[in-house]
């Protein structure tokens, strides 16, 4: 429930943006970049810890600005050559 905290509260403050990301026009900014590495990895939860950790906006309506934010970063180029191969976790 923390992470569902934390991610709700990164939810508003997205709301506060002109989103997707913190700056404008989708620009990746330090706070984009922090998150980015532990979002990506967050599908581990549910390989490990079953369904009930899926984080999706079906079970948790809130976390829509994130959600966008995940699909919208994690289709950058720059940010999909810095990530690992989901097989190798």
């Amino acid at each position: 429930q923390n992470l569902i905290k934390g991610l709700t509260a990164f939810s508003e403050e997205l709301q506060k943006t002109s989103g997707p990301t913190f700056l404008a026009d989708g620009q990746l900014s330090n706070v984009d970049l922090a998150l980015v590495p532990w979002a990506f990895r967050y599908y581990v939860f549910e390989h490990y810890r079953g369904e009930e950790y899926v984080i999706n906006t079906e079970k948790y309506p809130e976390l829509r600005p994130y959600q966008e934010w995940f699909d919208h970063v994690m289709e950058l180029d720059c940010v999909k050559r810095t990530l690992p191969d989901k097989d190798r976790y």
